[in-house]
């Protein structure tokens, strides 16, 4: 019997191997992960356990902006997996954590069907894009030390990634510190900002990257992705990201830049919503 219960922090190191799995990373360490399980558990955030308490399974999510949360859904491989997913889906629902209006995203590999029918079974869908994943070999050289990041700076940051991710300047600054926040400028106001994240074993991912609406088609997006990929720092040996197929000024702006198609590089992403009453 599979059943699916509130998460608790308590559960946290029973769940590591489980984390780490969902991560796909071999060096992941729970100690550096903790700012990212809120103490209380946000409502709606449900583990799925066998008869014998194993864990089989977890559902996450995190705003992404523009009433988005990202959903993180995963479960063991094996005879148990649909039947684990649809526990915890199922348990979403009862739980009714969203407010109206509020949507989940969902992105899994284009040819996980299982997982898309059973979404659009619980679920209700309401949009779908199909993304790419790119890769680029790099050789991170590192970035010379740099003067910490002006609050004005930082809002402005704040304000050109606010249409993908909510980003607080005071995250920003921090992040700009770790050089992990990439910038670009004109006439000395920030028009584009890159924000990037280690995944382990040389790769990093440029998780956001935006420049401002009056910005676009000027040669920005360019300046700032020539930035990016300079100021890597030291055993960085691959960037990736992802773009909406769709999107055909950024693709070809990657590509042209070197990033191609990884292997098994297409997802979709599902947007879902609870199901609406009658």
């Amino acid at each position: 019997m599979i059943r699916a219960r509130p998460w608790t922090r308590a559960d946290l190191r029973v769940l590591e191997p489980l984390l780490a799995a969902s991560f796909g990373r071999s060096d992941f360490d729970l100690a550096d992960e903790l700012d990212y399980f809120p103490d209380p558990v946000p409502p709606g955030w449900l583990t799925a356990w066998g008869g014998n308490a194993e864990p089989l399974g977890l559902l996450r999510f995190f705003p992404a902006g523009n009433g988005v949360r990202v959903a993180e859904l995963y479960a063991v491989p094996g005879p148990l997996r649909e039947g684990v997913w649809e526990a915890l889906l199922r348990g979403l629902v009862s739980a009714v954590p969203l407010v109206p209006g509020e949507r989940l995203r969902f992105d899994l590999a284009r040819d996980n069907i299982a997982l898309r029918t059973l979404l659009g079974r619980v679920l209700e869908v309401v949009a779908v894009h199909e993304y790419l994943r790119l890769e680029r070999e790099v050789e991170g050289q590192g970035q010379p030390p740099r003067p910490p990041l002006a609050p004005e700076d930082a809002q402005a940051a704040a304000e050109v990634l606010s249409a993908l991710k909510p980003s607080s300047p005071d995250t920003l600054r921090a992040l700009f510190a770790q050089g992990d926040l990439t910038l670009s400028r004109r006439d000395g106001r920030v028009v584009g900002a890159a924000h990037v994240e280690g995944r382990g074993e040389g790769e990093r991912e440029v998780v956001t990257f935006a420049v401002r609406p009056g910005a676009r088609g000027t040669g920005e997006g360019a300046r700032l992705l020539h930035a990016l990929l300079a100021g890597q720092p030291a055993g960085t040996r691959r960037l990736t990201l992802q773009v909406r197929e769709d999107n055909h000024a950024a693709c070809r702006l990657y590509v042209r830049e070197g990033f191609r198609e990884r292997p098994r590089g297409r997802e979709v992403w599902l947007l879902t919503r609870l199901p609406q009453p009658g």
